[in-house]
């Protein structure tokens, strides 16, 4: 593993499908610090760093063609797959047929559904709601 992957792996979740790497933040602003204080003679390096930092960030990522989450979202390449690692496959139910099911079974889904008032309907063979009646 290359080393700068292996410091850009400590990410910020910005957002559900955004990360910013820890090591791409710190290097960016303080790249833009010395710039600004050394090269450029600027009175308040470290505001123009914190207001400049996403920009020169991208930019850099951009002239360098390293593909980052940051990147990718403003270029509107991101997408929006799941890791394959965590994905279970699907995997199809049998029906449930009820009047096989034992007691205990039976009371276990009455019990954690969300309606409690559910009855069996023997010619669907599905559990059927009651009618819902307004408490006063």
């Amino acid at each position: 593993m290359d080393i700068i992957t292996k410091l850009r792996q400590p990410k910020i979740e910005i957002m559900e499908n955004l990360n910013i790497s820890i090591f791409d933040l710190t290097a960016s602003y303080l790249g833009i610090y010395v710039v600004s204080k050394y090269i450029f003679d600027i009175r308040r390096p470290a505001i123009t760093s914190a207001l400049a930092v996403l920009p020169v960030s991208y930019l850099v990522h951009e002239y360098f063609n390293v593909q980052s989450p940051f990147n990718n979202y403003i270029n509107g390449t991101e997408t929006n797959q799941p890791d394959p690692n965590l994905v279970q496959p699907q995997v199809p139910l049998p029906p449930i047929d009820f009047q096989t099911m034992n007691i205990p079974t039976q009371m276990y889904i009455q019990q954690h559904t969300a309606s409690k008032d559910q009855v069996f309907d023997e010619e669907n063979n599905l559990m059927k709601p009651v009618k819902y009646e307004k408490l006063r």
